[in-house]
């Protein structure tokens, strides 16, 4: 009878100290990332993966892209933004893009189309974040912010035949649209 309680007392303690650590942990990103409505492109993945792993344990990011706010030519200038699209998929299952609403996940829009596992963004050798991206297409490359229906600098994160990369957005020096892609791993320019 004293083991059976004792096994018992250890199933609830454990169940409890479970349920506390996920509280805690789910605060914790709220207080790094969530109180912040403006997140880079790594803050962005990082908080969107959070929720897709509750929607799906398997889920990978696919695709994550920036989205027009009310900011104008302002937004994205120090490489962040308050709106963010990440599609996510898993084997099996139909994608879906995870909402980022100013360091909130506004809602999981599920069945957007098939997973393809080409797409997958290696998160882990993603280096550079759009803070950096920015601040190297503005100086070197003489990078605009875009005006009208992509106003600012724009992000997406993607894997081009497997190598993770990141564009940016904007204009040039005769207000065309133009975009450069970066290594997501080391920062080097593939394209302008």
């Amino acid at each position: 009878m004293n083991k059976w309680c004792a096994t018992l007392s250890a199933v609830i303690v454990l169940a409890c100290s479970l349920l506390v650590y996920r509280f805690v942990e789910d605060t914790s990103i709220e207080k790094q990332i969530g109180a912040r409505s403006q997140l880079t492109l790594l803050d962005a993945l990082y908080v969107g993966m959070f929720a897709a792993k509750k929607w799906n344990p398997e889920a990978v990011p696919l695709y994550l892209t920036s989205v027009d706010d009310d900011l104008g030519e302002a937004s994205g200038q120090e490489g962040t933004r308050g709106r963010w699209n990440l599609q996510v998929g898993a084997p099996g299952v139909q994608r879906a893009v995870v909402a980022i609403r100013y360091g909130k996940v506004e809602r999981i829009i599920t069945g957007v189309g098939p997973y393809r596992p080409e797409y997958i963004v290696a998160a882990d050798r993603v280096k550079i974040d759009s803070t950096t991206v920015a601040d190297q297409s503005k100086r070197a490359s003489n990078l605009k912010p875009g005006r009208g229906w992509a106003n600012g600098y724009h992000f997406i994160l993607q894997a081009v035949e497997g190598v993770p990369m990141i564009t940016i957005v904007g204009r040039d020096e005769h207000n065309q649209l133009r975009q450069i892609d970066f290594d997501a791993g080391t920062g080097r320019i593939l394209s302008e």
